[in-house]
């Protein structure tokens, strides 16, 4: 990472800043290469291999104006062992990306600065076990109203990698939708989403491709939505980096209906 960058908070707690070191690789993938008999397997063929998360490595050094000082505030960060929480780097230009990880360990290293001065410095090293598949950056909503059938659209996914876990809400307007279709046309990224019950007037339905549920006005409902015959990835939905054209075909509804796309730009 560049220089500039630097891991500030875990679980809320503001980490150390003074000498820091920061290895934060890219998350490990999947789909690893196989030996067959006849030659090599890819198993992710032509799609990107996914990601499998990583670990993170902060060493720093925590500063305090006394010995007890210090002793009290190496114990508030080794009780972050264990722990699950945000953790939060921030970019050279000052933005911020985060994710889900564990702390691990929270090593002491016990080092000599003179005698004088060596109650006051106390160098951390801290471990983190990164969950999810890449970091979070801006927050999206992309609402479209669908005043025409079937309805274009553009999905914007910021981020450098691609994202699957969005969940996308469709709310009836002021008649029922009784035939829904939400397709992702875009080249390599072809999802095709379809739900063949109703979603009464006013009501939303609740899609979560990252959790792979489905809710009709708060009910469970995944036995209705199934896959079309133009689907093509592992996902229910899949953003590619940038835009992402999308085509959203209902059966009434009137013409206040709404499909409104909610995922962070996703960065590796």
């Amino acid at each position: 990472m560049a220089g500039n960058y630097k891991v500030t908070t875990f679980a809320g707690v503001t980490l150390p800043t003074a000498d820091p070191s920061y290895d934060i690789p890219t998350d490990r993938v999947g789909g690893e290469l196989l030996t067959l008999s006849y030659g090599i397997y890819d198993p992710a063929g032509s799609q990107n291999a996914r990601a499998l998360g990583g670990t993170v490595i902060v060493e720093v050094i925590t500063e305090a104006a006394s010995a007890s000082a210090l002793t009290t505030s190496i114990d508030s960060f080794r009780a972050l062992r264990g722990q699950r929480g945000s953790l939060v780097i921030q970019m050279a230009d000052a933005s911020t990306r985060s994710r889900t990880a564990r702390c691990t360990e929270v090593r002491v290293e016990r080092v000599f600065r003179g005698s004088q001065h060596m109650h006051l410095y106390q160098p951390l090293r801290f471990v983190f076990e990164l969950l999810g598949a890449g970091w979070n950056g801006a927050s999206n909503s992309d609402a479209t109203t669908i005043d025409s059938s079937p309805k274009n659209a553009t999905v914007n996914n910021g981020g450098n990698v691609d994202q699957s876990d969005v969940t996308i809400t469709v709310t009836a307007g002021s008649a029922d939708i009784t035939a829904l279709q939400i397709q992702n046309t875009t080249t390599d990224y072809e999802c095709d989403l379809e739900y063949d019950s109703t979603i009464a007037a006013g009501e939303s339905l609740v899609i979560d491709c990252g959790d792979l549920t489905v809710e009709n006005d708060g009910d469970d409902d995944y036995a209705n939505l199934s896959l079309g015959s133009t689907h093509a990835v592992d996902d229910w939905m899949r953003l590619a980096p940038g835009n992402n054209s999308m085509t959203y075909t209902i059966t009434g509804g009137s013409t206040d209906s709404t499909v409104t796309f909610a995922h962070y730009d996703l960065y590796a």
